[in-house]
């Protein structure tokens, strides 16, 4: 199992399937550059968000399991085909989702905070399995 660890996240935001690049797991897997070359809408993140992807065979071929895990203020929009656009403190840019299936499971867990000060937070765990789920690209 080969697994990797983003150093810290510096920015996080989404974009809609629709206006990515067609094919893009293929072309990283290939080798060539992948652009996001759309808006990108900014996630107010709380806290430090982490995102880990692994590598291993299943059924004679290898697949990739990125976790992505992050506190926000907001509630996100739910498009079906829903990417995020993650940069580490090294300014290296990642994509977890693509135009294609398969699509990113998002899990919310809304916390409403204590009456003694903590915030009302929204709890996200987005988690893709595909050949290639973790896409370095250029924003």
């Amino acid at each position: 199992m080969i697994q990797q660890n983003l150093p810290g996240i510096k920015s996080l935001g989404y974009v809609q399937g629709k206006n990515l690049q067609r094919q893009m797991m293929m072309k990283s897997l290939a080798g060539l550059p992948v652009a996001i070359m759309t808006d990108i809408t900014p996630i107010n993140f709380v806290g430090n968000p982490t995102c880990e992807a692994a590598s291993d065979y299943d059924n004679g071929g290898r697949i990739e399991k990125t976790t992505l895990k992050f506190i926000t203020d907001e509630m996100i929009v739910h498009y079906p085909d829903i990417a995020f656009v993650v940069t580490d403190t090294n300014g290296e840019s990642f994509v977890v989702g693509a135009r294609e299936k398969p699509h990113p499971i998002i899990r919310m867990t809304i916390s409403t905070g204590d009456p003694g000060g903590e915030p009302a937070v929204f709890s996200y765990e987005v988690t893709l399995y595909a050949q290639r789920s973790l896409i370095p690209c250029s924003v």
